[in-house]
């Protein structure tokens, strides 16, 4: 008998699974209640912040205790960054820079619903949104660049301003400072 029917016959009669060893190293937090967790952010201090969805009413949570308990902060949808400055910023228009008690909005040059948010090693900040469609300033816009803890925005790739398409998720790459953005579509880009 190989080595390998060995293992699938104690596999199979003893109900070992490859994947039970590793869901063991995990732990189901308590909350945050509301729906799905669509964004997770944790600043310096410790703290974790959440927004999650239901039914279209999104609520921005925060733990203080590892994710232990959690206190709702506010109503909100979208997608949350703690910037390097320690600052949260919520779909790259709200800011607040006092844990979550108080918001300004600081919105230049988006044009398009928010999805995902990401920081590169220099400090820059990424947005990737909605199509940007005809009737906005920049048709076309996909993913927007700050330089200047998100006080402005500018876009930096373009799609087709009739489709439907939306950046998912933004990933910077902390060795080399690329940009990866995955969309409703097959792949994914790299800056």
């Amino acid at each position: 008998m190989s080595y390998r029917a060995v293992l699938l016959f104690i596999s199979i009669e003893f109900g070992y699974y490859g994947n039970t060893v590793a869901q063991d190293f995990w732990r189901r937090v308590n909350g945050p209640y509301g729906g799905n967790v669509t964004s997770i952010a944790a600043d310096s201090s410790g703290n974790m912040y959440t927004v999650s969805n239901e039914l279209g009413n999104g609520q921005l949570y925060k733990s203080s205790n590892h994710a232990h308990t959690w206190g709702l902060i506010g109503r909100c949808n979208g997608s949350l960054l703690v910037t390097h400055r320690g600052d949260l910023l919520l779909n790259g228009v709200l800011r607040s820079t006092d844990e979550g008690e108080t918001w300004h909005v600081t919105d230049s040059g988006l044009t398009s619903t928010v999805r995902t948010a990401a920081e590169g090693l220099q400090g820059n900040l990424f947005l990737g949104t909605d199509v940007a469609h005809w009737t906005s300033p920049d048709p076309g816009a996909i993913i927007y660049e700050s330089t200047d803890d998100g006080y402005h925005w500018y876009p930096i790739l373009y799609d087709d301003p009739s489709s439907n398409n939306y950046i998912r998720v933004l990933l910077v790459n902390p060795f080399t400072n690329e940009l990866f953005a995955a969309g409703n579509w097959p792949g994914f880009f790299v800056l």
